[in-house]
Formats: C-alpha cells, sequence, structure tokens
C-alpha cells in the first residue's frame, strides 16, 4: 500500500515538470551571439517568457553549434550545485572553465550560470 501511495506522489511530481525558460539577461545575450533557434514573430518581442529558449534548448544550441559543453552538477561537501563549461576544438578541449557557484541551490540555477557563462565565450 504505501509503495502505491510513494508511487503516486513521485509520478504526479514528474507529470507537473516543465521546461525552465533561461532568464532575459541569458535569453538576450544568446540572441546577441546569434542564437535565433527561438525566434519571435516580431524582434521587440523576443524577450516576452513565451519566446525565450529553454535551457536544454540553448545548452543544445550552445553544445552543436559553437562546441560547447555546459555540465552542471552537485557540490556534495557543499550542499549546492556547480558548473563546468567545455571549450572543444575538433581534436581536443582548448578551454576548461569551472565555475564556481557557492549560492546555486538548484541545479537549474547552476545550469543558467554555465549556460551565461558559455555564452560569453562566443
Amino acid at each position: 500500500m504505501e509503495l502505491i501511495f510513494v508511487s503516486s506522489i513521485i509520478l504526479s511530481y514528474i507529470c507537473n515538470m516543465k521546461e525552465q525558460k533561461v532568464t532575459l539577461e541569458a535569453a538576450q545575450l544568446a540572441h546577441s551571439k546569434g542564437c535565433n533557434e527561438f525566434s519571435a514573430p516580431m524582434p521587440s518581442l523576443i524577450f516576452e517568457e513565451k519566446y525565450r529558449p529553454t535551457q536544454s534548448l540553448l545548452q543544445r544550441w550552445l553544445r552543436e553549434i559553437h562546441n560547447i559543453e555546459v555540465v552542471p552538477g552537485p557540490h556534495f561537501k557543499k550542499l549546492s550545485y556547480g558548473c563546468e563549461v567545455y571549450h572543444y576544438t575538433a581534436k581536443n578541449v582548448t578551454g576548461y572553465t569551472p565555475i564556481e557557484l557557492n549560492s546555486s541551490e538548484t541545479y537549474e540555477e547552476a545550469l543558467e550560470e554555465g549556460l551565461i557563462e558559455a555564452l560569453k565565450l562566443i
């Protein structure tokens, strides 16, 4: 009986999850770097919430177009999250930029900081 209750709570949580949109700062920076994967009908609308890309879409764009990998993960000793940014060339890693995020309480916050730092590399 308890397993069914716990499973229904987890299933309810998963079903209510939504993709995280990037912040206005990240959307503006991405647009200035040429990311037009999320074009709005009019340029002035691009920074409205509904026209901002999701974090995963921007992360994919950075990886596939610019060879920049953004990898968030937990800092177990600090009980927070951090992010690392790798910039690849055809043969090897040209730059490794660890980003210290002491105050990121969530995975999404760490990913957002990593995305912004990755965009600055372009």
